[in-house]
């Protein structure tokens, strides 16, 4: 009987690690406090402040650069991948936003900071999930 559970146990463990990408981090909220505390911010610093203050300060641009970069869907070498982004933050097929999520990148582009840029993008497609669903 125990080992029935053993092995149940077993089996769920390895599904739930399954769960994600390779690329995707084991040690998420490590990377965010690292981040956050780098860039003399506190770790909740997104719950705290509004979108205004977030918008307009470096610090928070670096640290989502950061994170970005730790999080695996930026680097120097490649880029932004979006796909994977998108499934970061919202743990979500990309089809379903790719198309909406494109627009977004294509509104935010020219920004130059590539952490401004990306918190920008963040908040876009957040604002995607919080839309309803309409027809193109």
């Amino acid at each position: 009987m125990h080992k029935i559970i053993l092995l149940i146990f077993c089996g769920i463990y390895m599904a739930k690690c399954a769960e994600h990408p390779s690329w995707y981090p084991e040690n998420v909220n490590e990377i965010k406090k690292r981040c956050a505390e780098e860039n003399n911010l506190t770790p909740d610093f997104g719950n705290i402040l509004t979108y205004e203050q977030l918008a307009n300060n470096t610090n928070v641009h670096a640290a989502y650069l950061c994170a970005a970069k730790g999080f695996h869907f930026y680097s120097d070498d490649e880029g932004l991948n979006v796909d994977r982004m998108i499934y970061f933050f919202f743990k979500t097929s990309t089809k379903c936003i790719r198309r909406k999520a494109k627009e977004c990148v294509e509104t935010h582009k020219e920004v130059i900071s590539i952490g401004e840029m990306i918190f920008k993008l963040h908040y876009c497609i957040l604002e995607l999930f919080k839309a309803p669903e309409t027809e193109n």
